[in-house]
């Protein structure tokens, strides 16, 4: 669409589209700035930025390359890693709040960029401003898009989000006068994004659904030359997701299958797309962690007939009423499966970690649910009059949303407001009791803190953590003989809690056991090789026996 036509007024609202895109930037940035004044979290900040050497120092060769190397937390993503490094050399990885607010910062801008490429890419979809606009405001003003913004750690969605976006743009223009130097760059952008998270995987697959509506490139004779086009690209996306893989084995947060059997990944798949439904429509009492019921005991195949059995139907009538409308509205077929393609690296076919869903796994997802309604709305076909009814109705569902949003950055504030909220979400969540216990115990409220981890082990008895804070909050009271009862709970539960191996060794060289205070040093080596208490105790031992 010319420059000509992005600035043609709407009879309904009176501004421009690039007066209402203006609007809506000022209007996100304002919502989103008390994030300057935030603190970092105790929920991943720490080993992402603060407490992580490789990170806290700053860009450097060494660092660089660390960040590509197969190595936990969660995902292989170097380039969100160099742009945490690259923020620590700037701001410092300091944990007061004029530190971190820098931090927060630079994920703000992220996402207003994203709202600009998103606004771009949905006009030239649709062939309209309004319905690119709504769309743009509905990703800028949604809660659930809160959690990808105000937490430093998911700098790797917005990132990702951003590059993706920029690479569809390219695409579009590749489509309309294919050439090398294009699909080179739509390449290298796709890398890039797969660098930041490998959310990303799905990609090739959106352009094969853009070749479908509304570039209309798909025909019977025409398919297998569109497929093969994109080979190069699944290729990057199979590279990003074996390298992925490994990540995670390294960091052992991959559920086997003996643990969490095919038929309970599957339904729970279905259930977290009915709960991503909900949450899009009615986004109340979120949560930054929803536990996988299946993982802390409380779900059977039995028990849950019902709710799997309404998310199946709902799935399945909302695909069939998409599919027989492609024809008259193809942009329901492609928001709809926009949102059920891109959700399915992250739906727990392959489980990573102990939560069910996340709210920031809908910032990419939720984009075809938006277009779907945005592009159904009479823009063009109604009566000035609908017309107008039809923006002011926009502007009260934006309204509403922008109060939510406002509601949830709140919540971001601190370690304490952030878990106090997922416990009121759900009070039988042991993670939030254990994050918030931990949170408790940094500001040296000893009492609360071992009430949060009784209560953790209470709802999830096995629960290793909870154990070893436990333990450090008895011997911080001098309770050692407890202290010892909580490290050997814990490493038992949890053998590759390095940590718990440290104390536990610590007290038993203490006690004398030498033998067993080294084997617990080597023990957790073995899981953390670079853990510096593992090390020292271990060279304090051997000193002491002349070795």
């Amino acid at each position: 669409m010319s420059d000509a036509t992005q600035q043609v007024r709407s009879s309904a609202t009176g501004i421009s589209a690039i007066q209402g895109l203006g609007l809506l930037l000022l209007l996100t940035a304002a919502i989103y700035w008390p994030v300057a004044n935030y603190e970092f979290v105790n929920f991943d900040d720490d080993v992402h930025v603060y407490d992580n050497p490789h990170v806290n120092t700053g860009v450097n060769t060494s660092n660089v390359v660390w960040a590509f190397g197969i190595h936990g937390p969660s995902q292989w993503h170097p380039l969100a890693w160099i742009s945490h490094q690259l923020d620590c050399q700037l701001f410092g990885a300091n944990r007061d709040p004029k530190s971190a607010g820098w931090h927060h910062l630079v994920n703000l801008c992220l996402h207003l960029g994203c709202i600009v490429l998103l606004f771009r890419f949905i006009e030239q979809l649709t062939g309209r401003s309004e319905p690119a606009l709504l769309v743009a405001a509905l990703f800028a003003l949604h809660p659930l898009n809160v959690e990808a913004v105000a937490w430093i750690s998911e700098r790797r969605t917005v990132l990702c989000l951003f590059l993706m976006l920029a690479a569809l743009l390219i695409w579009l223009q590749y489509a309309a006068r294919p050439t090398i130097s294009r699909y080179l760059i739509v390449a290298l952008l796709l890398a890039m994004a797969l660098m930041a998270k490998p959310m990303a995987v799905t990609f090739p697959c959106l352009l094969l659904m853009l070749d479908v509506w509304p570039l209309k490139r798909w025909s019977s004779g025409s398919a297998g030359k569109l497929i093969v086009e994109k080979l190069p690209l699944f290729g990057l996306s199979l590279v990003s997701s074996v390298l992925t893989v490994w990540c995670q084995q390294a960091d052992g947060i991959i559920s086997s299958m003996s643990a969490l059997p095919l038929p309970l990944r599957l339904a729970n798949a279905v259930m977290a797309y009915a709960n991503y439904l909900r949450d899009t429509v009615y986004p109340w009492n979120l949560s930054v962690f929803y536990p996988h019921p299946a993982l802390t005991g409380n779900f059977s195949l039995e028990a849950s007939r019902l709710p799997i059995l309404i998310s199946t139907v709902l799935l399945l009538t909302v695909t069939y009423l998409c599919w027989r409308w492609r024809t008259r509205s193809p942009w329901l077929l492609f928001g709809w499966c926009w949102f059920l393609g891109t959700l399915v690296p992250m739906i727990g076919l392959v489980q990573s970690g102990y939560q069910q869903r996340a709210d920031r796994y809908t910032y990419l997802p939720n984009i075809g649910l938006y277009l779907a309604v945005a592009a159904s709305l009479p823009w063009a076909t109604g009566s000035p009059r609908v017309r107008q009814r039809l923006s002011y109705g926009c502007i009260g569902v934006l309204v509403i949303l922008t109060v939510l949003t406002s509601l949830q950055v709140s919540v971001w504030h601190s370690s304490q407001t952030l878990f106090e909220q997922a416990l009121i979400a759900n009070p039988r969540n042991s993670w939030a009791h254990l994050n918030a216990g931990q949170a408790a115990q940094e500001r040296n409220e000893l009492d609360l803190a071992e009430q949060h981890f009784q209560m953790a082990l209470a709802i999830q008895p096995d629960y290793g953590l909870a154990h070893y804070n436990l333990g450090v909050i008895a011997y911080d009271r001098g309770q050692y003989d407890q202290a010892l009862a909580h490290f050997q709970e814990a490493v038992r539960l949890d053998a590759r809690n390095a940590d718990a191996w440290v104390r536990l060794g610590a007290m038993l060289g203490q006690s004398g056991n030498v033998e067993e205070a080294e084997r617990c040093f080597v023990t957790a080596l073995q899981m953390e090789p670079e853990n510096i208490h593992a090390r020292s105790n271990l060279e304090v031992l051997k000193s002491l026996n002349g070795r």
